[in-house]
C-alpha cells in the first residue's frame, strides 16, 4: 500500500521489519484469502487454482460491499 501510494520510505521500514522477522511473500503479485476457515493463495491474474471461480466471486462481492460503504482507499491512516 505504501508503495501504491509512492510513500517509498514507509514500504521500505515495512519491508525490512518483515525480513528481520523472517516473513516472506511466495512469490510477487501473490495474495491470499481465507475462505471457509482453509487458507487460499493465488498469483495475480492466475485462473490455474481449482477454487478460481469462488475466489474471485468472493472478490467481486468484497468489492461490492466496499463501494457500496462508500469506502476510499485512506493511505494517511496506515
Amino acid at each position: 500500500m505504501y508503495a501504491e501510494a509512492d510513500r517509498w520510505s514507509e514500504d521500505k521500514k515495512v519491508r525490512s521489519v518483515m525480513k528481520g522477522k523472517g516473513v516472506r511473500k511466495r512469490c510477487a503479485g501473490s495474495s491470499w484469502i481465507e475462505m471457509d476457515e482453509k487458507v487460499l493463495d493465488f498469483v495475480a491474474s492466475d485462473e490455474s487454482h481449482y477454487l478460481c471461480s469462488e475466489i474471485y466471486i468472493l472478490l467481486s462481492e468484497l468489492s461490492g460491499n466496499l463501494e457500496f460503504a462508500d469506502y476510499e482507499n485512506e493511505l494517511g491512516i496506515i
